[in-house]
């Protein structure tokens, strides 16, 4: 989906997943806009980073978008996605963009009911420490070791990886397995 998409829209781009993926979206030189409910100082640094941010939702905010995307926060009636439904640009969940992204380079998902963050941040470290780059996100932030956001700066051989269960299976078209089956995933 990313390859012929340079124009990207966040509403409720505010949250701390969307947020991120909104980040590593600007660093890699897509045009990013998006709106939140009110301005906080993860839209005022969105903004410095060149990401276009509306507080509050009005419909005419996504109108030059490819695509919306779309926390699970945000309501089916918001007019932002009513518009976009209605122009028919498509509006995906916040987890069809991670599993997206993850699709990019070779990923690595870690799943469970209990200690996902933790493990995700234990392979996060003895990744770096094999000298790699790896970018990861838990607790629905993307990170590189420390640094938000910094997708674009792994080389062919570093690792991005997720938490697998930061998905809303009530919005979501992508399942757990489809997030992970990327080329070069591990499923």
């Amino acid at each position: 989906m990313l390859g012929k998409i340079r124009k990207i829209h966040f509403v409720g781009i505010g949250g701390i997943g969307m947020s991120g993926i909104a980040e590593v979206l600007l660093n890699l030189g897509f045009a990013v806009s998006g709106s939140d409910i009110k301005a906080t100082p993860v839209t005022e640094r969105l903004a410095s980073l060149g990401a276009r941010v509306s507080e509050g939702h009005a419909p005419g905010s996504a109108r030059d978008a490819q695509v919306v995307v779309v926390s699970s926060a945000v309501m089916p009636d918001n007019p932002e996605v009513a518009e976009a439904k209605r122009l028919q640009i498509p509006v995906i969940p916040r987890a069809e963009m991670l599993a997206e992204l993850m699709r990019l380079k070779f990923s690595v998902a870690v799943a469970g009911s209990h200690g996902k963050t933790t493990v995700t941040s234990m392979i996060a470290v003895m990744l770096a420490a094999a000298g790699l780059d790896p970018t990861a996100t838990a607790a629905s932030a993307f990170w590189t070791l420390w640094r938000p956001g910094t997708f674009n700066r792994t080389r062919p051989k570093d690792l991005p990886f997720t938490l697998a269960s930061k998905f809303d299976p009530l919005r979501s078209s992508s399942t757990p397995a489809q997030a992970t089956s990327a080329p070069g995933s591990i499923p």
